[in-house]
């Protein structure tokens, strides 16, 4: 290999590598954003063109970020104190496209009630003006459920989605 081509090499993993920190980065604004309540920057993070899925509580996607930002307004109208991590993550780049899945897991609160909840995430990023955006979300819950109900068994109980008061 010449050096010509191990350097062309080179920079392609280093593009590489930096997609995929810049896109943990997005993932980890993401969690701060919807835990804190900053819905403003959450949707900076979103393509205008974004889909936001959150299976089995919804069979249709949300479609383009005001319909992403509704569904993630109702969700913080609902639950409280809201902490989720995200682990596992592996994330796939395509130039300016790149794919990732991790798992996740968040304790909240609902009308006084402690709720916990797992499962796994899918995205979709896209680059746009030089920052990697979130261009399709699946939320696929697992386990969400209340203390009293139990979360250790092994088919994962999920609880109906609670309404808001």
């Amino acid at each position: 290999m010449s050096l010509e081509e191990q350097v062309t090499a080179l920079q392609r993993q280093v593009d590489e590598l930096q997609a995929g920190e810049a896109i943990r980065y997005t993932m980890a604004q993401y969690a701060r954003c919807i835990d804190e309540n900053r819905l403003d920057e959450l949707q900076e993070l979103f393509t205008e063109d974004a889909t936001v899925q959150n299976l089995p509580w919804n069979q249709k996607p949300a479609e383009g970020r005001a319909m992403a930002m509704k569904a993630f307004r109702n969700y913080r109208q609902t639950f409280e104190h809201p902490r989720r991590y995200i682990t596992n993550i592996q994330i796939r780049v395509h130039g300016d496209t790149a794919d990732a899945d991790a798992c996740w897991s968040v304790t909240q609160a609902y009308q006084g009630q402690a709720w916990y909840g797992s499962g796994t995430y899918e995205w979709g990023f896209r680059k746009e003006g030089g920052q990697w955006k979130i261009c399709r979300f699946v939320i696929k819950i697992e386990i969400m459920t209340t203390l009293a109900e139990g979360w250790g068994a092994p088919d994962g109980p999920i609880s109906s989605l609670p309404r808001r008061s």
